[in-house]
């Protein structure tokens, strides 16, 4: 065979297989279904925060700058950790209603209920195990049953709806809740679930996914999945909204701690402008001074100047202590910045850093104890940022002092070039100076508390929100297309393997290759399924075959056996359209049943019918019936001598006897006609008879000395053509509705 044809006949397995690769599909598709009902739904929230770029945001405008003078540059994945951090879920979580999840309950799973459930549930627990606890609810009309624990050690509590179950350390009590939806039930089973606040964080992190878009972009995707839709989109934005009133918070109250320092340094200052206010009047009354020289002007100026510098290192000197002081607490969680204004942005940073370092090391406990490795690399991370900031803390404080000093002993110089000046107006520039410093540092200090007032009073946050979650209709799990398709997909694949499986295992006679290659008996004819119409023609070519190869002829070689090696091969088929075709050729034509397993032998009378062809229109309907009188407890073989005369009757008068000779399976008593037969045929039918039974005839040769005997193969695929290879296949609607209709092989 040729790999074409071959290829055709692989093709072949599988279109016959089609109803079992069609059942494997639906199989498969009806497991999908089952698996997206009983999948819980996940839901899928988005929103975006835009973040403020000092370099080119608002902030970075001359009208906005001095509104946030204490902020510095962000860094896009410092703030999607701040976003994450367990302490703004904790504030998020702690203005939500998630602390209780309540689930209508199923025989295979469980589906959250939130803003459409039936009823409501508060609760009061004094001891932490009861968090732990599993809770079960049944509710019937106005009767709540709770279950408490897991099935081998369940507590069953009986209430009413609106009344408290008092337990062992606390107490639930279960509320109706009006809904829109009056076809909602009320009664049914449900399971609660109750969070404490760490454990609630735990939850929500671990569904929560914030990232940012891109690095070069100051934009945060904030991403959180819920089984309800509601929930999500509730979180979702509650979350950014935290994190930016926690933003303008943590703002003001820097502000604010710098206003309150500078309202202290302003009324020190204050004061001794106006001690020196008086002091310049009465130098000035006493000594009758109009005007000061020109010449001090010069040395004023940088006296007032190393003045400044003084106080300016000053505020620094306290802004560091303020720092060592916070480094030394360790109250890290208080505020997300820090209250200290000498504008170390390093130093900001690495509090930052500390700050979640530490809300991880948290999150780890919850996990692991203090003596696990994990923990101790991040003690060890954070001893080393707080470290280094002690060690910067000190060298800051040292290089404060040092310019303290400088300072101090320029400013001794330029004090000294005043001595050689008439004391009078030494004294005077002395006081003019004093009152010029402190009213500078006056201005100086109130310029800076109108900054601060403002900033701390303005409650302008140049982070945004661009991006607001909304309730998806749409679940992101189970994705029901996908599903869908790769276990349709399955289905096809597992289908064609079984068919391709049975075929190797199953072996069946699809073709004449497959009779070749079994037995050496030949092939006289093919029978193919054709429509009804053309039954007749292809069986008048099978009979001018039989003629003119020989194995019969008029009134010499005129008997015919046809056989087969079990039941529903088409014996009776090809006996009574052989006999028709003959008969159509215009020869008189006998057909003969002699099936002796046919339930008909039971009574005892056994039929032999044939037709007589007298003319066209009665050569089908018009016929002789003979009976043979048989015994019931004679078998065939008693009698073989009488039906073969019956047959030698029938051979004289007769152009053709067409027997049916039956299985030889099931009665070995068809050999004896076979023996006295010009010809018989051996019917083997198409995708039905097993490999084994092809070497019946050549057994029969062998054993029996049956050397008449011819294969004749039925039922093979309309796509083979007389020769017995493929030509075509019929892929039309009608051909495979056939292919179903005969899948079993029906005659």
């Amino acid at each position: 065979m040729s790999g074409f044809q071959n290829m055709k006949k692989q093709l072949g397995v599988v279109l016959r297989g089609i109803p079992i690769i069609i059942l494997c599909l639906l199989l498969a598709l009806l497991f999908a279904a089952k698996i997206i009902l009983y999948t819980n739904t996940t839901y899928q929230s988005i929103a975006k925060v835009k973040l403020d770029d000092s370099k080119y945001g608002f902030s970075s405008t001359a009208m906005f700058e001095d509104f946030d003078v204490f902020s510095s540059e962000k860094y896009i994945e410092t703030e999607a950790e701040i976003l994450n951090s367990p302490l703004l879920v904790g504030m998020a979580v702690d203005s939500l209603d998630f602390d209780v999840a309540i689930y209508r309950a199923g025989s295979i799973k469980k589906t959250l209920l939130y803003d459409n459930s039936p009823i409501t549930v508060t609760y009061h627990f004094e001891k932490p195990e009861l968090y732990k606890k599993e809770y079960g609810l049944i509710i019937k009309d106005d009767s709540v049953t709770l279950k408490v624990g897991k099935e081998e050690n369940v507590t069953t509590y009986e209430s009413f709806l609106g009344k408290s179950f008092e337990l062992e350390g606390g107490e639930i009590t279960v509320f109706k809740r009006e809904l829109v939806d009056k076809n909602i039930v009320r009664d049914g089973a449900y399971k609660v679930n109750f969070f404490d606040r760490e454990s609630l964080i735990k939850d929500v992190k671990s569904r929560l996914d914030v990232k940012a878009v891109s690095k070069e972009i100051f934009v945060l995707r904030v991403v959180y999945t819920d089984e309800s839709a509601v929930r999500a989109a509730k979180f979702t934005n509650r979350l950014c909204q935290v994190y930016v009133d926690d933003y303008i918070a943590s703002k003001a109250s820097a502000a604010n701690t710098s206003v309150n320092f500078i309202k202290s340094q302003l009324e020190e200052v204050r004061q001794k402008l106006e001690r020196a206010e008086l002091e310049l009047k009465l130098f000035k009354e006493q000594n009758d001074v109009v005007n000061t020289l020109q010449e001090t002007e010069t040395g004023l100026r940088e006296i007032s100047k190393l003045k400044i510098q003084l106080i300016n290192l000053s505020i620094n000197k306290q802004s560091v202590d303020q720092l060592e002081a916070y480094i030394a607490e360790g109250n890290f969680f208080d505020e997300t910045s820090v209250s200290f204004g000498f504008g170390d942005l390093l130093m900001t940073e690495l509090v930052k850093k500390m700050q979640i370092l530490i809300g991880e090391r948290k999150d780890l406990l919850a996990l692991y104890t203090e003596d696990h490795e994990k923990v101790v690399a991040h003690d060890e991370k954070i001893a080393e940022i707080k470290n280094y900031i002690k060690e910067a803390i000190k060298s800051n404080k040292k290089e404060i002092a040092t310019k303290i000093i400088e300072a101090e002993e320029a400013l001794k110089i330029a004090e000294v070039q005043f001595k050689h000046f008439p004391q009078r107006e030494k004294d005077l520039k002395i006081l003019e100076r004093e009152f010029r410093l402190q009213e500078s540092s006056y201005n100086f200090l109130s310029e800076k508390l109108i900054e601060a007032s403002i900033a701390a009073s303005v409650k302008t946050a140049f982070h945004r929100v661009i991006q607001k979650a909304v309730v998806e209709k749409k679940a992101v799990k189970p994705n029901k297309t996908l599903i869908t398709f790769v276990f349709g997909l399955l289905g096809l694949i597992i289908g064609i393997i079984i068919v391709y499986f049975r075929a190797a295992i199953v072996k069946k006679i699809i073709d004449k290759v497959d009779i070749e290659k079994t037995s050496l008996t030949p092939i006289v004819a093919l029978v193919r399924r054709r429509k009804e119409s053309m039954v007749n023609s292809e069986f008048i070519t099978i009979a001018k075959g039989l003629l003119l190869k020989g194995f019969i002829n008029k009134k010499e070689n005129n008997v015919l056996t046809i056989v087969s090696a079990v039941e529903g091969e088409g014996k009776s088929f090809i006996t009574r359209n052989l006999g028709a075709a003959l008969v159509e050729m215009g020869y008189n034509v006998a057909l003969v049943d002699l099936d002796m397993e046919r339930p008909s032998l039971q009574t005892g009378v056994k039929k032999f019918s044939y037709l007589n062809a007298v003319d066209e229109k009665s050569q089908l309907e018009e016929g002789i019936t003979l009976y043979s009188t048989l015994n019931k407890d004679n078998s065939f073989l008693n009698n073989v001598e009488h039906v073969l005369g019956k047959i030698a009757i029938l051979k004289e008068k007769y152009d053709f006897v067409v027997i049916d000779g039956g299985s030889i399976k099931e009665s070995i008593s068809a050999i004896e006609l076979m023996k006295e037969s010009s010809v018989s045929l051996f019917v083997v039918r198409a995708n039905y008879t097993y490999f084994k039974y092809a070497t019946f005839p050549d057994i029969l040769k062998e054993e029996y000395g049956v050397d008449n005997i011819q294969f004749l193969l039925n039922d093979i695929s309309s796509s083979i053509n007389y020769t017995g290879y493929f030509s075509n296949y019929n892929l039309s609607l009608k051909h495979l509705y056939y292919r179903l209709k005969h899948y079993y092989n029906a005659k």
